[in-house]
């Protein structure tokens, strides 16, 4: 999986440098191509694959530079956790997560707010 996310950040990186017109060929190509080499190869099952789609298509909605970076050094850490620990270590991490988050604090207000501390006057500012 390491390897599969690896070919597919060079080919996000790549489609930024062709010309505009040639971006959706040979990223659907490129695509195509990588991922069923790889599951005919039986170097990746193909539910991996789909996994690793989803988590880079949700990624692409995100605008800020610093953002991205976050998630994915998140991304690789969940995957070697999961890799190492399985569902208990992911468990652990997530809540780990959790917790850092509700401390944080951005301009003096809860970073989780109003959901952690929960706040139901200002619940429907969230929804």
């Amino acid at each position: 999986m390491l390897i599969l996310i690896g070919l597919i950040t060079i080919l996000i990186d790549v489609t930024f440098r062709i010309p505009q017109s040639a971006i959706i060929l040979i990223s659907l190509f490129a695509t195509i191509a990588i991922g069923e080499t790889a599951v005919t190869a039986k170097i990746i099952h193909p539910f991996s694959l789909i996994t690793i789609a989803i988590t880079f298509l949700s990624g692409f909605p995100i605008i800020s530079k610093q953002l991205g970076a976050a998630i994915a050094t998140l991304r690789m850490l969940f995957l070697i956790v999961g890799y190492y620990f399985g569902s208990t270590g992911m468990i652990i991490v997530t809540t780990l997560l959790i917790i850092y988050m509700v401390k944080l604090r951005s301009v003096g207000v809860p970073y989780l707010a109003p959901l952690l501390p929960f706040k139901l006057e200002e619940i429907k500012d969230t929804l």
